[in-house]
């Protein structure tokens, strides 16, 4: 006879049977363990882990996403050399300057090209007044900063995943993950503090711009704060019992249960917020495109030629040749016609960095008001407002763009132009659908 049917005879044939089967039928059921064992083995108990979570709503699956997009645009930005991007119309060469090093390049011509660290910057004339060295220390000290916050949100990326299963239970864990994007966010700013500019302009004879790689790591560190936003409402399924190292966990049961609660964290809310998130990433793509407007004109052979306007700067093409002329260079200032330009792209670009600010303010107060965390309506009109403002930044290039038609160019607007109205549609759409909050 086995171990379990002696036990099941003793326990039928004793006086308290009745009240030693509800005692075990207590322990069963409220166990300080979420954890079933075996053998030495522990197996997750899944479905009161995915209960665990009926309390409130929680963005889990978003939470983990914004995180790993956050740990993807960094590493990006690290090995990006568009931090600091400039271009020199009348010879037709740029520069880009990233955290470690520098990439030069003629216009339209991909084999002449040159790139390396800020330590061979000799060569090109930039140890002068110490400029390759500053840049170098400001590659530097940005670097360690985005590398931290790279290993921060790995980390608490990792501490969150087995807090939500209930292997673990951390205090202040979403307060750590947010630091995590405020690491980056300090680094971005320190590099630009430091990098030194005005002597890199001195010595090229070129206005430079941030670049993309800036930008990236930026958005990548908005990204980390708002996954550790996100986290707030997802409630820890650990009830305090630490396993003995003994115990092993079962790969696949980790895996089965981080898609349950990935799945169960989809709700309405989830939906408003990827609208949100959508119009954002449109927004900031777009800003860096030459597609606003499209200008043609007929060459004296009856050939047609093409303009592409961005919001920093212009493409043409000509006789097969590419020519990029950058708003802030010189000789544009000097033309009134390039000038304007220039204007109306830097004051929608401006605009946008606003609209984006308020729909990152917008996803932050909808997620707090959902989980009960602070009720208000701040939200759904920040998003509405983020919305109705991207949608002005278009206007806003639309008309202060300069015509053309003197100089036998027809404009037409492009796509990036129509692609920034559509998200703004989007944005005002997510907003209206986030419900009024009680009591306002």
């Amino acid at each position: 006879m086995s171990d379990s049917e002696t036990y099941d005879e003793d326990l039928i044939t004793s006086d308290n049977f009745e009240e030693k089967t509800m005692d075990d039928i207590k322990v069963h059921i409220s166990g300080d363990s979420i954890l079933s064992r075996s053998k030495g083995i522990a197996s997750i108990d899944i479905s009161s882990i995915i209960n665990s979570n009926n309390s409130s709503p929680n963005q889990f699956l978003l939470s983990i996403l914004l995180s790993i997009t956050a740990i993807m645009l960094i590493i990006i930005s690290i090995f990006s050399n568009s931090w600091m991007t400039g271009v020199e119309s009348d010879d037709h060469y740029g520069i880009e300057f990233g955290l470690t090093g520098y990439y030069a390049y003629e216009v339209g011509v991909e084999d002449d090209s040159a790139g390396g660290s800020y330590s061979d910057s000799s060569e090109w004339g930039f140890d002068e007044e110490n400029a390759g060295s500053r840049a170098y220390f400001a590659g530097l000290a940005g670097l360690i900063f985005l590398i931290l916050g790279i290993i921060s949100a790995a980390f608490t990326l990792y501490l969150f995943v087995m807090e939500s299963i209930g292997l673990q239970s951390f205090s202040h864990l979403g307060r750590l993950r947010f630091s995590s994007g405020g690491l980056v966010i300090v680094g971005c700013t320190v590099w630009l503090i430091l990098f030194p500019t005005t002597q890199m302009v001195e010595l090229t004879d070129i206005n430079f711009d941030l670049g993309t790689g800036f930008y990236l790591a930026l958005l990548g560190g908005v990204a980390g704060a708002l996954s550790g936003v996100m986290q707030f409402g997802s409630e820890s399924s650990s009830t305090g019992n630490k396993n003995s190292e003994d115990e092993i966990m079962m790969k696949s049961d980790i895996i089965d249960c981080v898609k349950r609660l990935s799945l169960k964290s989809i709700n309405k809310t989830t939906g408003i917020l990827t609208l949100t998130i959508f119009s954002i990433i449109v927004i900031f793509i777009s800003m860096f495109t030459n597609l606003w407007m499209i200008g043609t004109w007929e060459g004296e052979e009856g050939e047609y030629h093409y303009g592409h306007f961005g919001l920093h700067e212009e493409s043409l093409e000509f006789d097969g040749d590419t020519y990029i002329l950058d708003y802030s260079f010189d000789g544009c200032k000097e033309s009134q016609l390039c000038s304007d330009i220039g204007k109306a792209g830097f004051s929608s670009f401006v605009v946008l960095l606003i609209s984006i600010s308020i729909l990152v303010a917008a996803m932050v107060f909808i997620h707090l008001d959902s989980i009960g965390l602070f009720k208000s309506n701040y939200g759904k009109i920040a998003a509405i407002l983020g919305g109705a403002v991207s949608i002005l930044a278009t206007l806003v290039f639309y008309t202060k763009f300069p015509d053309l038609s003197d100089d036998n160019t027809i404009t037409s607007p492009g796509i990036s132009l129509f692609l920034v109205g559509f998200s703004g549609i989007v944005a005002i759409v997510s907003g209206l659908m986030v419900p009024k909050s009680e009591g306002h």
